[in-house]
């Protein structure tokens, strides 16, 4: 699974199409314990890491580290909360919700 979007928030501010990213490094599901003193309710998270590539062809060519990857340091980590966890999240919930953080940088997001 991946995502492709359009944006001038990544690489330095230089205006890119079609960018692929993908999700790596899912952390959790984690419980948060309720906090009455301080108004915190339980609630669950999981963590994932972003990364981008100028295209799905260079993502097939990417080898460990960085070398083919496009800095993205406003998307390259994100945290999906929920208040209660009946199931564990799938990457399809994880992928929505990729997807709805980047609209505020791209001008367009499609599925790859």
């Amino acid at each position: 699974m991946a995502i492709t979007f359009n944006s001038a928030a990544v690489d330095g501010g230089s205006s890119l199409t079609g960018i692929y990213a993908h999700i790596v490094a899912v952390d959790g599901p984690k419980k948060t314990d309720a906090d009455a003193d301080e108004g915190i309710s339980e609630s669950w998270h999981v963590t994932y890491g972003v990364v981008c590539h100028k295209d799905a062809s260079t993502r097939a060519l990417d080898n460990p580290g960085w070398p083919n990857r496009i800095p993205a340091k406003p998307i390259d980590r994100f945290k999906w909360s929920a208040a209660n966890l009946g199931t564990y999240p799938t990457m399809a919930v994880l992928y929505s919700h990729l997807k709805t953080e980047i609209a505020s940088i791209a001008t367009s997001i499609a599925d790859a």
